[in-house]
């Protein structure tokens, strides 16, 4: 994953004189309140599909977050992401 990946989802970049601890804060506050509960008998095939995109874009933004650390999520077990 690249740079361009991660600026590609909607996770907050780190602002001009903010904390590290800050920045991933409010990195952590944005993927609790983007991600929901997909359940397809509470919610339409549109809405879970949304639910869905918004999943994979806090996934990928987390990954790059964990990467751009140095830590390689499920590099040791061969994982998809």
């Amino acid at each position: 994953m690249t740079d361009k990946d991660q600026m590609n989802t909607g996770a907050p970049e780190p602002a001009d004189g903010q904390s590290a601890f800050d920045s991933e804060v409010d990195f952590l506050e944005w993927a609790y309140e983007t991600l929901g509960e997909i359940n397809p008998s509470n919610y339409g095939h549109d809405d879970v599909c949304e639910l869905n995109d918004k999943s994979v874009e806090v996934v990928l933004a987390i990954k790059a977050r964990l990467m751009s650390f140095g830590i390689f999520p499920n590099a040791a077990s061969g994982g998809a992401l």
